[in-house]
């Protein structure tokens, strides 16, 4: 008998960040943030905006969305660090895995780039109907250990989560 899995819809680019406390006290500074800069956002319209509600997240130790206005803000965020481009969305991660196993699946996606045909795994057939490459405004993960302390000046951020996130 033959299996097929057909998983539910959404792919994304993610940016995984590798964490570097040094990088992010130059942003601080180079972007002259202040602890009334740190809130909660869920959208970006400038690199400040973008650090402020990252800085706020992590003071918090609780993960967030923010969604910036441009392609250009993420890119700018991911040439700060070393990161690594990878799928996410939940039944896009669930696809690449049954791929791992050699269990093909059919996964719908709401996108369709290079990202998504050169990473996805070859026992994972995607249904798209998006023909044409799209502009990519991907998801930025950043994770740190609990307990980070950021000092930069007067500027002082200690992560209060008991684990990453």
């Amino acid at each position: 008998m033959k299996r097929e899995i057909g998983l539910g819809f959404h792919t994304c680019v993610d940016y995984e960040l590798v964490w570097d406390t040094e990088k992010i006290k130059e942003k601080i500074r180079s972007l002259d943030i202040r602890k009334k800069d740190v809130q909660r956002r869920t959208e970006a319209s400038d690199e400040k905006q973008l650090w402020g509600g990252i800085l706020y997240y992590l003071e918090h130790g609780v993960g967030g969305e923010i969604v910036p206005e441009t392609e250009e803000l993420c890119e700018k965020l991911g040439e700060s660090f070393v990161y690594q481009v990878t799928l996410g969305g939940t039944a896009t991660r669930a696809a690449i895995a049954l791929g791992r196993l050699e269990v093909p699946s059919i996964l719908q996606t709401s996108c369709n780039n290079h990202y998504v045909r050169d990473l996805m795994p070859g026992q994972v057939q995607i249904c798209s109907d998006m023909k044409e490459e799209q502009k990519i405004y991907p998801h930025v993960v950043l994770q740190c250990e609990a307990g980070v302390r950021i000092q930069e000046g007067k500027f002082v951020l200690l992560h209060r989560g008991k684990t990453g996130y």
